[in-house]
């Protein structure tokens, strides 16, 4: 009789632990992984220019792209990349901004961010609109990401390495 109390209790804990199982497994739970996927597209580029922006007049060598982020109101936001192999120094008056898993300046300008990377090229990153559109910096961090595994260390940078296609999660 002992043995089939034992029994029975065994049977218990192993239906409510089944029991438990299926509804961590089964039910739906927000989150991040659920966010939509936002689409970014290269419009145009790359093309070679001289002089980038936010240093004053400079003969900077590189390349700029555009892409088109889908907006919120209806209308298509751009942001203009553009890519050189020579890393810019940080100025005094830059200001640091930490994304979710990058370090990027913000220059004198409201909508011009700057990336560094190590010392080998300088990725600016330029929003069009006087307003910086929400999820901007996830925009920016996906696309660096990109740019990191497109260019490692600039010495292999061609006219077609800027990312056809940017997808990211606000």
């Amino acid at each position: 009789m002992l043995r089939l109390n034992r029994f029975r209790k065994l049977i218990k804990s192993g239906i409510f632990f089944i029991f438990a199982a299926a509804i961590f497994l089964f039910i739906p739970e927000y989150s991040p992984a659920q966010q939509k996927t936002i689409t970014a597209f290269l419009e145009s580029g790359p093309s070679a220019l001289s002089g980038m922006p936010g240093l004053g007049v400079n003969v900077l060598k590189g390349w700029k792209g555009i892409y088109q982020l889908p907006a919120g109101s209806g209308t298509a936001e751009k942001v203009t990349v553009y890519f050189s192999k020579t890393s810019v120094p940080v100025f005094e008056s830059w200001s640091e901004v930490k994304t979710a898993s990058n370090t990027i300046f913000k220059a004198g300008q409201k909508n011009l961010f700057i990336y560094r990377y190590l010392e080998n090229w300088t990725l600016f990153i330029e929003f069009n609109n006087d307003d910086i559109p929400p999820g901007a910096l996830f925009f920016t961090d996906a696309l660096i990401q990109q740019m990191i595994f497109f260019v490692r260390d600039g010495s292999n940078f061609v006219n077609s390495s800027f990312p056809a296609v940017i997808e990211y999660k606000p």
